[in-house]
């Protein structure tokens, strides 16, 4: 779903403000929670394979065709430009290509990184997927549009999350009045699962196959919020190691998803956990047993990762494909990610490596599901390429790997 695809947002996505705030860069539930029956995820069937070179965008017949006949009113707006299609189509070829050529010469780079992730791990790292948070959290979470309706019962009022936000990352000056009344048992009740699989049960799973770019998404703000509020009742109670736990299994438990915006939650929800420690501390908490993280590889972790997806797009060598994901630490994440982007707009690079994708991904146990909707996503034409996942494409992979430095 969208909520996979964390570059390829439009604008005025609902993937914006989280990820915005997932990095930082801007600020971003009643409460007994309900369990409700489980349903298998439906895996859905592989499509018909396109033809090489398939334009999605509409032809300038079709352009000319629909247009009101000149004189009319309104007939200027409506005129499109026939070659427009045409150089956005070569528009994202370039991109493509520059894309595959900047793989070439950073999977090395890639493969580095990683290595210096594994010798220093910025996350815990688990296999085990035997007990599933998606039927407990279910009704809990809320929804981006068009699936807001009904919120969820961990659902934060309008002035409630102003108010939260305007202390920014400051959250000891949240006064308790903010804080009574509020059940955090949900967030200890999480501690008897080990994944959260995004399309095990709840709205996603329902959602009709579009576009994985801009599908609805689960509101992660939202739990990030209930965190910020864990560590302020924490610091009233005095358990703030136990806070800690319970906000980074959150994470934990977000990142099984294996989805790339997933993977950005976490970290953050980390570096918030590091920020409480500091702020904890600084106040004269007793911080004894709160394991302190490193920062530093949080970003590193976070750059690396955000880099890799870009491996696996249209228009990269087979072998540098393989490669790159043999060197990932989370290889289903890029696996997701590529999938859509080359099911999206595969025709207009020099490879289409969707089933090579969808190969690797059975070997590598991803979530079927997930896999099957990146690949049954809709086709989008060049210009709406170029404006979600493939901006700026030919200067990701280089900002992200100078950045995780």
């Amino acid at each position: 779903m969208a909520v996979t695809l964390f570059l390829a947002r439009t604008d005025n996505s609902p993937r914006d403000a989280a990820i915005d705030h997932a990095s930082g860069t801007a600020a971003p539930a009643r409460n007994s929670p309900v369990v409700s029956s489980a349903r298998s995820p439906q895996v859905l069937t592989r499509p018909v394979p396109r033809a090489a070179g398939a334009e999605v965008a509409p032809g300038p017949e079709e352009v000319t065709a629909n247009a009101p006949e000149t004189g009319q009113p309104g007939s200027q707006q409506a005129m499109v430009d026939p070659v427009a299609p045409l150089a956005q189509a070569f528009a994202l070829g370039e991109a493509l290509s520059q894309n595959a050529a900047n793989a070439e010469a950073y999977v090395d780079r890639l493969c580095a990184e990683s290595r210096a992730l594994r010798e220093r791990p910025a996350l815990r790292n688990w296999h085990t997927r035997e007990r599933d948070a998606a039927v407990f959290m279910a009704p809990l979470i809320d929804y981006e549009k068009p699936l807001d309706e009904p919120p969820g019962l961990l659902h934060l009022p309008d002035e409630l999350r102003a108010r939260i936000n305007s202390y920014a990352s400051d959250w000891t000056r949240i006064p308790y009045q903010e804080l009574a009344g509020l059940d955090f048992s949900w967030m200890a009740a999480l501690g008897q699962f080990d994944h959260w699989s995004l399309l095990g049960a709840g709205r996603l799973r329902d959602v009709p196959v579009g576009n994985i770019f801009r599908d609805p998404i689960p509101n992660y703000v939202s739990l990030m919020l209930w965190s910020k509020l864990r560590f302020a009742l924490a610091l009233r109670q005095g358990d703030l190691t136990i806070a800690s736990a319970e906000v980074r299994h959150l994470a934990d438990l977000i990142r099984s998803q294996g989805i790339l915006l997933g993977e950005m939650i976490a970290v953050a929800l980390y570096k918030m956990d590091a920020r409480a420690r500091e702020l904890a501390s600084a106040a004269g908490a007793d911080v004894t047993g709160w394991g302190e993280l490193e920062v530093d590889q949080l970003e590193r972790y976070r750059q690396t990762t955000f880099a890799s997806i870009f491996f696996t797009f249209p228009g990269v060598r087979r072998e540098t494909v393989n490669k790159a994901l043999g060197c990932m630490l989370s290889p289903c994440v890029a696996l997701a990610e590529g999938a859509g982007a080359n099911r999206s707009f595969g025709a207009y690079g020099a490879t289409d490596n969707l089933t090579l994708l969808e190969e690797i991904a059975i070997s590598h146990q991803c979530e079927d599901a997930l896999i099957a909707r990146a690949i049954n996503s809709q086709e989008v034409a060049a210009a709406d390429a170029l404006e979600g996942a493939a901006a700026h494409l030919d200067e990701r992979i280089p900002n992200s790997l100078a950045s995780a430095n």
